[in-house]
């Protein structure tokens, strides 16, 4: 049953918040790691470590969704990201690997701020992606 319809079929639900996540704590740094790798990617992020007041590490608890909603994830990480990164280049026509920006043989920079942990799943629902599980 799908979330849509547990919502609609039980009252006492609605308004409720759930998280959905396989609990695992990844580092942006590892996220980036690992979609760069699967992209087949030459780019390297440049860490400016600019960030304050983070919280040095933090996952979500999906403990409410699996007791109430009997939900669990159907997807590891890189499955997921591996339908998500497939579906991104279907959809947009884009070759298995871009591994350089413009025309010319230099590979670009990414740069980011590095947060020290992120909750995959939340990073990769706000992109439109499948949920995770371990």
């Amino acid at each position: 049953m799908l979330l849509a319809e547990r919502l609609a079929s039980d009252a006492a639900l609605r308004g409720q918040a759930f998280n959905f996540s396989n609990e695992s704590q990844v580092s942006v740094i590892e996220l980036v790691d690992l979609i760069l790798r699967k992209m087949g990617s030459t780019l390297r992020p440049e860490v400016l470590n600019q960030a304050s007041n983070e919280i040095r590490h933090q996952f979500l608890s999906a403990e409410r969704a699996r007791t109430i909603l009997n939900w669990k994830p159907q997807f590891t990480l890189e499955s997921g990201l591996d339908r998500t990164l497939g579906w991104y280049r279907e959809f947009l026509g884009a070759p298995a690997a871009v591994a350089h920006a413009g025309g010319d043989s230099s590979p670009m920079t990414l740069t980011m701020t590095r947060r020290p942990a992120i909750c995959v799943t939340r990073f990769t629902l706000s992109c439109g992606s499948i949920a995770t599980s371990p």
